[in-house]
């Protein structure tokens, strides 16, 4: 599914766009990884382990080619400023209901509405694509998820281990069955 420019009003007033990635931003995506790996407490990715120009073209080129992926951009001033995906949480058939979601917004872009909207965007695909079930393991974004249904499945004890030591992975969960 490719989604086209969509402008987003935000809780400040400002506007910002939403699309789906493509393989021309593979380099301001790769910047915002860096970015948001520097700026940020990590978990899913550690300073030095971005991806690089060539590694991004490849992640956007897989989500525009398999079926049930989305990768979403959100734009302000034509930098990415937030980052969302949805895909299965397996290939297998007999867990193709699960789908996985993350989201991620640069520190001084949160709490304007942004990562609001990508989640809206991503269970409105998630819907569509008829999963049951999406789960996260963004325990820094808990409470943006909570607001949108999802509940703690599981706690991950020491989940990441990061240079200053180990942390809990929170892993959380929705059901999307009243959706459709």
């Amino acid at each position: 599914m490719i989604l086209h420019d969509r402008k987003l009003i935000l809780n400040n007033g400002k506007s910002c766009y939403m699309r789906s990635g493509e393989a021309e931003d593979s380099r301001k995506l790769a910047l915002y990884f860096r970015q948001a790996v520097q700026e940020d407490e990590p978990q899913e990715l550690l300073v030095g382990e971005a991806p690089d120009v060539y590694q991004t073209r490849r992640i956007l080129q897989q989500f525009a080619e398999e079926e049930r992926r989305i990768l979403l951009l959100a734009w302000m001033h034509r930098q990415i400023v937030g980052f969302g995906v949805l895909y299965p949480a397996s290939p297998y058939a007999h867990k193709r209901h699960r789908g996985q979601i993350a989201v991620s917004v640069l520190p001084g872009h949160r709490r304007i509405g942004i990562g609001t909207m990508l989640v809206q965007q991503l269970m409105h695909c998630a819907a569509k694509w008829e999963y049951e079930q999406l789960r996260q393991d963004n325990a820094a974004a808990a409470a943006l998820y909570r607001q949108r249904g999802f509940s703690t499945r599981l706690v991950r004890e020491q989940g990441y281990k990061l240079p200053q030591g180990y942390t809990d992975a929170l892993v959380m969960e929705r059901r999307l069955d009243y959706i459709r």
